[in-house]
C-alpha cells in the first residue's frame, strides 16, 4: 500500500477515535443496580456488577457528604456501610458506582447516598476521589 494511502488511513482512525462517544452520557451517575445488565453490545470493559467495595471508598464517600454541607446527617469518626447495589469499570484505577447506607450506631444516625468514585492506580499513592454524589436520605428520610 502507498505511504499516502497508509496516512490517510490512521488519519481516519484518529479521527473516528476523537470523535466518538461513550454509550451513556458523562457525569452522569447511573443507577448501581442497573450495572448487572449484560452488554449488548458484548462490548467488555463497561460497569459491572460488584460484590465488594473497598472500605476507601466509603471513607472518601463519608468525607465527601460531610465536605458538601447539604447533609443534616451528624457523622461519626467510623460510620458502618450497608451495601444496596455497586458497579466497578475498570480504567486507569477503577470507577465505582455505590449505593450504600451508612450509620453512625453508637449516635443513631445515617445517610443513604449514591456516588461515583474514582480509585487511582495502587501504585500512584492517591485517595479515591468522590466524582458525583447524590445523598438520598438522612436518619431513614427522603432527602428532595
Amino acid at each position: 500500500m502507498p505511504r499516502p494511502a497508509v496516512l490517510a488511513l490512521c488519519l481516519l482512525a484518529v479521527a473516528a477515535c476523537a470523535t466518538a462517544r461513550p454509550l451513556s452520557a458523562p457525569n452522569k451517575v447511573a443507577p448501581a443496580s442497573n450495572c448487572a445488565k449484560p452488554n449488548p453490545l458484548g462490548i467488555t470493559g463497561g460497569w459491572e456488577a460488584a460484590k465488594r467495595v473497598p472500605r476507601d471508598v466509603y471513607t472518601a464517600i463519608t468525607h465527601a457528604v460531610v465536605e458538601s454541607g447539604n447533609s443534616t446527617w451528624v457523622p461519626c469518626d467510623d460510620p458502618t456501610p450497608t451495601l444496596v447495589a455497586a458497579c466497578s469499570q475498570v480504567v486507569a484505577g477503577t470507577n465505582y458506582q455505590v449505593v450504600a447506607d451508612l450509620t453512625c450506631n453508637d449516635i443513631a444516625s445515617s445517610v443513604g447516598v449514591e456516588a461515583e468514585v474514582y480509585v487511582p492506580l495502587a501504585g500512584l499513592n492517591c485517595e479515591p476521589k468522590v466524582t458525583q454524589l447524590t445523598i438520598l436520605s438522612v436518619d431513614g428520610k427522603p432527602v428532595l
